[in-house]
Parts: C-alpha cells; structure tokens; sequence
C-alpha cells in the first residue's frame, strides 16, 4: 500500500498531525518507535501550561487562539484535555520577560491584570513577592493533560481510519520519483508526502543542513508535597510563575498524590543520543527548584516526591520549524515551549502536507539559517 502521508513520530506534534491528515480524508499511516503514551521524549510528565500573552513572540499568538479552538474542538472526545485556572507571572516590571507579556496582551488585545505587589501578596496569600514586584494574571490561561491530549488526537485518527504503527522504528527514509520509502528492519513502507515530527531524533532523518540547528538538552521536573495545614487560595489553583534573576520557575496546582509540579524553564545538559541518555538526576539539578521553593512558596515543602527527564530540542533562536522541503513537511525544534501548539501545528502539517501552503502566519516559523 502506498499511503498519502507518512507520519514519522506520534508524540504531541505527529499525533496531531496524523488527526488532521485523516481527517481531512487523506490515507495517513503514523509510526512510533515507543508506545504512546512514554516517558522518553518530550510529550509526558502530566501537564502544559497554555497561554496567550506570549512573551517569546507576539507572532506566536494568532497561532496559539486558534490552537484555543481546536483543543476546544477536541474535547469533544471523552476524557478532559483543556483546564482555564489562570496563570500569574510575578517578576520586576523591566525584566525582558515581564515586558514582552505586557506587549503581547497589549499587541493583540488578550485581556490581563496587572496587579502591584502588594495587591498580589492580598490575592495569592501563598506566595512571596518582592516589593518591587509585579503580578500579571491572564485567567484564560492554564495547562493541559499531556497523556490525554496524546491519545485524543492519536485514537480519533484511528477512528477516522488512520494506520497506527507504535513500536515501529523508523530505520531510514529516502526520497523517489514519486514519493518516499521508509525502512523499518526488513519492512518498507511507501508514502507520497512525509511528515517529520520525531522531536529529539528528527535530526537522524532529516536533511544535513538542519543537523547544526537541532540540539537536545535534557530538563528535569520535580513533584513537591503541599503542606497540609496551610489554608487554600486563589494561588493554590492557579498555574503560577516567577521570572527571576536566577531563571524562570513554573508551578501548577496539585492534581496527584505526587503533589505539586514545578520546574526551571532552562535547557540543561546537552544530549548526543536520546536513546541513551543517563536519566539520573544530580544536586545541581535539583538545587535551584528547592532554592526557589524556599524564597517564594509558603504551602509547599522543598522535599521532592517524584521527577522526572524530559527533553528541550533547542533551535538557535529557540523558536520552532515548521516548514516543507521536497516533499517533507518538518516539525522540529520546539525549544521547550511547543506543546500548546499541537493542536493547531497539526492543522499546519495537514495543509503542507496536501497542498504545500498554509492560511496560517508561519512565515517566521520557516527554515532561516
């Protein structure tokens, strides 16, 4: 059989293009060398935040109201993907991050609050802030479950006749006259267009000169217990963030037994096989997090109950590619801040793949270097 698309990689990004592909009508086969979900790539570890007040790019934000939409659209299907609880980001004012919120609320008109510091110590009684401090909160913010995003774009694809193919390592691709070959052991696969959505391995199938802009990096998350007599807020289920001078640290409510997720929004360590990795996480690692829990959090414990590895493939410029090339659509590179946009990066991958142009802005998302 000769598919229409092959999707290589069914994490976030390929599972949400596979959805697309089939249904649109196209004959779709979608290949994943581990099962899905897994813990060993980019797409695990329970939540997402999701926002709009963009500070890496106000280019990014017709791109994530869409995505609003269709995570909307796809919670249709049983199972919760999608929660709005708000997001605060406290930090001084003239930090670069701080201000590239306020300028894309500003730009494209998505409603936050600016409290002062006094005013956010009133409302998020849980937290320390500095009195220089300001606190921008964007209710229409909040997180996704990542396993049930994962497998609600990934079973509806099968439902609508997309070929599922988990435990399939992809070996090789090459290009024909009419299309591609795709080796896996002794088995070849025959598809018109292809899709590259393999995050950290995408590097292994795609042409040279994307190698030198593709690196992963390894970056822990870490569960920490509330403590149990300090009463409830606003703050304790909210999505939370601070900008510091020592780096940008995140937090989400309490949703396990694991308790509360937080991590340091950094690319660590460089990886040279993300198929073997050392997974174990070190002091240094850990330090920072627990640092930040001791100066800014009074509800949680700096003990930590659970973490976990996940993977940062970083581009120069630490914003994505999503382009096509001789009959490759690329989704690479999603520098630790690409989840949120699957849903909507699927629907991109689609238009590539079947007409190569797209009605969305991603013009400043194409191969540049």
């Amino acid at each position: 059989m000769v598919f229409d698309v092959a999707v290589i990689g069914a994490g976030a990004m390929g599972g949400a293009a596979a959805y697309h592909l089939a249904k649109s009508g196209a004959n779709v086969a979608v290949f994943d060398q581990f099962t899905v979900p897994h813990d060993r790539g980019s797409s695990h570890a329970e939540t997402r935040l999701i926002r709009q007040a963009y500070f890496e790019n106000p280019n990014y934000v017709p791109l994530l109201k869409r995505a609003y939409e269709l995570w909307t659209e796809l919670e249709d299907t049983p199972g919760q993907l999608f929660v709005k609880n708000g997001l605060f980001v406290a930090g001084q004012k003239d930090r670069t991050i701080m201000q590239g919120i306020l300028d894309s609320s500003k730009q494209h008109r998505i409603p936050v609050e600016v409290l002062s510091s006094l005013d956010a110590k009133n409302r998020f009684p849980g937290f320390r802030f500095a009195d220089n401090d300001v606190c921008i909160f964007e209710r229409n913010a909040g997180y996704l479950l990542v396993d049930n995003c994962l497998l609600a774009h990934l079973t509806n694809a099968e439902k609508l006749g997309a070929t599922v193919r988990q435990k399939t390592i992809v070996d090789s691709l090459s290009k024909t006259s009419d299309g591609f070959i795709l080796k896996s052991g002794n088995t070849e696969f025959k598809a018109k267009k292809v899709v590259i959505s393999a995050g950290a391995w995408a590097a292994n199938l795609l042409p040279g000169k994307y190698k030198p802009v593709l690196s992963p990096h390894r970056v822990p998350l870490f569960w920490f217990p509330r403590i149990a007599d300090r009463p409830s807020s606003e703050g304790n289920t909210t999505c939370f963030a601070f900008d510091l001078a020592e780096g940008f640290f995140y937090g989400f409510p309490q949703l396990s037994s694991d308790g509360v997720k937080m991590g340091l929004h950094k690319p660590g360590m460089k990886i040279i096989n993300p198929s073997a990795f050392n997974r174990e996480l070190a002091d240094d690692e850990r330090n920072p997090v627990k640092d930040f829990i001791k100066a800014k959090l009074t509800f949680v414990r700096p003990t930590i109950t659970k973490e976990a590895t996940c993977i940062y493939t970083m581009t120069p410029d630490e914003n994505f590619i999503v382009d096509e090339d001789d009959g490759m659509v690329i989704l690479a590179g999603f520098s630790g801040h690409g989840f949120k946009f699957a849903s909507v990066i699927g629907e991109i991958a689609k238009d590539l793949a079947l007409t190569g142009k797209t009605k969305h802005p991603t013009d400043f998302l194409r191969f540049r270097w």
